[in-house]
């Protein structure tokens, strides 16, 4: 399909808003009464920093990869075995499986992703890159 491209109405503030929604919008955020690891997403020196919350999650139970623009965090947060068959008079924590994706933009390395583990936080530091130009094509007419 053909989407039209023209101007619009929104106020600079919105046009902002909607970029930086539009370009971190997640995909999928895991079961939702399951884990879901909370995020920020900032930009320091040059890179894009994306954390989320991982506490109790092992490094041994992530996997982080890239494919077609989207990266993707899965993990599992398992509940210690010496809990299991206790009497439990409440549990707030969750466990399970989690995913998180989110759509890198043309100006954020897929080859260059550096990720650390740390008190509960994993970071992964993404390296901008100068964005593909857009290649002009001429359309012959016969």
């Amino acid at each position: 399909m053909f989407r039209i491209v023209g101007r619009n109405d929104l106020g600079l503030g919105e046009i902002i808003d909607k970029f930086v929604n539009e370009r971190w919008e997640e995909m999928n955020i895991g079961n939702k009464d399951g884990v879901i690891p909370l995020s920020d997403i900032f930009e320091k020196d040059g890179e894009v920093v994306l954390t989320l919350e991982i506490p109790g999650v092992a490094k041994e139970d992530l996997t982080i990869q890239v494919e077609e623009k989207v990266l993707t965090i899965e993990g599992e947060k398992r509940e210690n075995p010496e809990s299991e068959g206790l009497r439990k008079f409440r549990q707030e924590r969750k466990f399970g499986h989690f995913s998180r994706s989110f759509s890198l933009s043309d100006d954020m390395s897929q080859d260059d992703i550096q990720a650390d583990v740390s008190n509960g936080v994993l970071t992964l530091k993404i390296r901008r890159i100068e964005p593909p130009k857009p290649e002009k094509k001429f359309i012959n007419i016969t």
